[in-house]
């Protein structure tokens, strides 16, 4: 229903981002969480992939996580669209 993310962290975010996106994942910055987001499928069905790409490039996770919206953020997401559309 809501929007799915893979959140991640690590010691140099600027490092792994730019590995990240040489491996072909659009890679987003969550400032709010100080982490770093990706939404493909491919990610979120194998974040073992991305943790084991981030370690052998010496940018080890910190934190990585699925993340997917509530209910309540996804209505009103979705309503505060709408209302910009009009």
């Amino acid at each position: 229903l809501g929007q799915r993310r893979l959140l991640l962290k690590t010691r140099d975010d600027a490092a792994a981002a730019a590995v990240l996106r040489r491996a072909g994942h659009a890679v987003s910055i969550v400032a709010e969480r100080n982490a770093l987001s990706l939404t493909n499928e491919e990610a979120m069905g194998r974040p073992d992939e991305v943790a084991t790409l981030l370690v052998h490039s010496g940018c080890a996770p910190t934190m990585l996580a699925i993340e997917e919206e509530e209910l309540e953020a996804h209505f009103l997401r979705v309503i505060g669209e709408r209302r910009g559309a009009e």
